[in-house]
């Protein structure tokens, strides 16, 4: 079920939550068609770039009345670089809660779609499952190692009006990695990484901070699509 509500709480955002991280280092030329239907950015990594998908499921509430947990689903299509800016960027991100539809899409510039996010997880393993119109993604994942923690800023690049603009998101939290098997992926808007086994980071208990997005002004700035 989804919170109805387009009131959204102001940037910064406070979460309390967990999630998982899937990690994916695909070869730039295997996703550089995607790439450039979304928007004109260059990146490079070693001749690949960082992707994969976020997924997290939160106890805090945007608007009056949220339904909780609600839940976020991130396509992070790879690890952006415009005139010496740098972050991931992320092609879709689908919810279940319309206060961050709202929000998602009018302050972060973030292609946001409504769907149903299914995270299921104990201590040691789990699952999830995206479905929306015209996707459907389903993985499941096994945690290993010890637990170690993590706070550094995570820098996303977004396109809004336009005109490149940049933000942080903060995810002090407990974490352990995780090896994850995507066993489902079909569609055009989550589909950074392919049906396989990958590495990932599972993460508890986190206090995340999402700030507001601040404008920078390259030469050429990229367009939407």
């Amino acid at each position: 079920m989804t919170n109805q509500s387009t009131e959204y709480l102001q940037p910064p955002w406070h979460l309390h939550g967990h999630g998982l991280i899937v990690l994916a280092i695909p070869r730039i030329a295997d996703i550089s068609a995607r790439w450039q239907e979304t928007c004109s950015l260059h990146f490079r990594l070693i001749g690949r770039t960082i992707a994969g998908f976020y997924i997290g499921s939160y106890s805090t509430p945007l608007a009056e009345h949220e339904i909780l947990p609600w839940s976020e689903w991130g396509n992070v299509l790879g690890y952006a670089k415009t005139k010496g800016k740098s972050g991931l960027f992320i092609s879709a991100m689908a919810t279940d809660s319309q206060a961050a539809y709202t929000a998602g899409r009018e302050v972060w510039g973030l292609n946001k779609i409504m769907g149903d996010i299914r995270f299921e997880a104990d201590e040691n393993e789990g699952h999830a499952e995206l479905r929306t119109e015209t996707d459907h993604v389903r993985l499941e994942w096994r945690t290993l190692g010890p637990e170690f923690p993590f706070s550094r800023p995570i820098w996303f690049l977004t396109v809004i009006g336009g005109k490149m603009h940049k933000y942080s998101v903060r995810i002090p939290s407990k974490n352990r990695f995780c090896r994850i098997r995507l066993r489902e992926q079909e569609g055009a808007d989550f589909n950074s990484v392919s049906t396989g086994n990958y590495w990932g980071l599972r993460f508890y208990d986190a206090r995340i901070e999402v700030n507001s997005p601040a404008a920078v002004h390259p030469e050429n700035p990229a367009t939407a699509r």
